[in-house]
Formats: C-alpha cells, structure tokens, sequence
C-alpha cells in the first residue's frame, strides 16, 4: 500500500489531498483532507501504479496547482515521475523534440537525460 500526499493551491487557499493504492486491490482513491475528515474525491482502477497518474493528472487540474508533494511506501522512481508529471508540469513523453534538445544537435542525449532510461 502506498500514500502520495499533495498540496494544491486554489487562489490564495491551500488543500490536502492524499491518493491511496493498493495493489491487491489494484486500485487507487484520491480523498481531500478537510478539517481532519477525509472526503472520497474519485477511485481508480490501475494494475500498476504509474497507470493511474496521467488520470489524476486530469482529475487534479480542475482543482488547481499541485505546489507540494510528499509519500510513503512509493517507490523513488514513482516520486520522481509523479513530481516531473504534476509540479514540474511534464506530459509523461521523452523530450526529444522539445526547442532545447533540437538546439543541442540533431540527436537526442540519453545520457543527458538518463532518468528516462529507466522508464
């Protein structure tokens, strides 16, 4: 089971949300935390974690900028993909042809880049 809390701002105001996976269940549950009470947002169904962050990404956009993210019991390489997805504001997709890497050369780094070999 694993634990990923996010902090998102709405205008001047702060939220807690926490999304809870559960891999015998294969499925995750995004709850906001209000006042010590935990308010279901929306459920998942996901094999594997990572199958469930481009749906969250769609699910916390309405309610506005992830600004802090912590968890427990999450693999690193989760973190930093689900970090790189909602604060750093990635699409999930190799950076080949982004304005940067074409300036570079003709060729993509992967060196350069090494975090998504492991994807």
């Amino acid at each position: 089971m694993g634990q990923i809390n996010l902090t998102i701002q709405q205008g001047q105001q702060f939220k807690t949300y926490m999304l809870s996976y559960s891999a015998n269940l294969e499925r995750a549950s995004l709850t906001e935390i209000h006042n010590g009470a935990i308010i279901p947002i929306k459920e998942f169904n996901c094999k594997r974690f990572q199958d469930c962050f481009c749906k969250l990404k769609r699910s916390l956009t309405p309610l506005g900028e992830v600004t802090q993210l912590s968890a427990t019991g999450v693999t690193a390489h989760n973190v930093v993909l689900l970090n790189d997805m909602l604060i750093e504001k990635s699409d999930g997709i190799l950076p080949i042809n982004s304005p940067e890497n074409i300036i570079e050369g003709p060729f993509w780094n992967w060196l350069q880049h090494d975090r998504y070999m492991g994807l």
